[in-house]
């Protein structure tokens, strides 16, 4: 009797920092679901640890090319949407170096806009209640974004959020929206610590 083989399989990818450091080890969540992954419950899936057969990309399609950063996460949705679970390898299966001047790092905001979009493709997949909260959890992700953007925009920040206002006036009621509304400049409760709270939101 033949033996199937996986159309798609995960393993553990070794992190490696500028100087060589070893950063640890990016492992592939135990008993993945969709609605996890679109919520960011859960880590994304290391991609260069990830194989797939060619039928999958026959059956699903490929990476879309319209995407700079969430391509291998919005393939994942699509594979898990589809009914598709990975099969984990125990093994070390690759190595990733990380810096700071890579695409990502530098692009945080850009990122996670896009990750929030793809998973947005996907909620109607969900169940109504699931639903519901993959729409609160993208929302309040986008509002952190949102944020650092205005940060970043420094004396035009106010006036970005405004403009975000006239698509989302719900966001008022987050307090530290409002406090840039109207003193502008700096948000400590939203931004002390920037790379936590984008990390959350991504």
């Amino acid at each position: 009797m033949a033996t199937t083989q996986p159309a798609w399989m995960v393993g553990r990818c070794l992190r490696i920092g500028d100087n060589d450091q070893m950063l640890g080890l990016l492992e592939p969540q135990q008993h993945l679901d969709l609605t996890s992954y679109l919520m960011h419950d859960c880590e994304p899936l290391p991609t260069i640890a990830s194989f797939y057969r060619r039928e999958l990309f026959q059956r699903y399609g490929m990476f879309d090319s319209q995407l700079q950063y969430a391509f291998d996460y919005e393939f994942v949705c699509r594979l898990l949407a589809g009914g598709q679970s990975p099969v984990q390898m125990l093994h070390l299966a690759s190595a990733q170096r990380e810096h700071n001047e890579s695409r990502s790092a530098t692009h945080p905001v850009d990122m996670g806009l896009e990750y929030i979009a793809a998973a947005r493709r996907y909620a109607d997949q969900l169940p109504l209640p699931q639903r519901v909260k993959l729409w609160r959890n993208c929302d309040q992700r986008q509002r952190i974004y949102a944020l650092a953007q205005a940060e970043m925009q420094g004396d035009q920040g106010r006036g970005y959020l405004w403009q975000q206002l006239l698509y989302r006036p719900w966001w008022l009621v987050n307090g530290s929206l409002r406090q840039m509304l109207v003193r502008g400049g700096r948000i400590p409760t939203a931004l002390d610590h920037p790379e936590q709270s984008l990390r959350q939101a991504a």
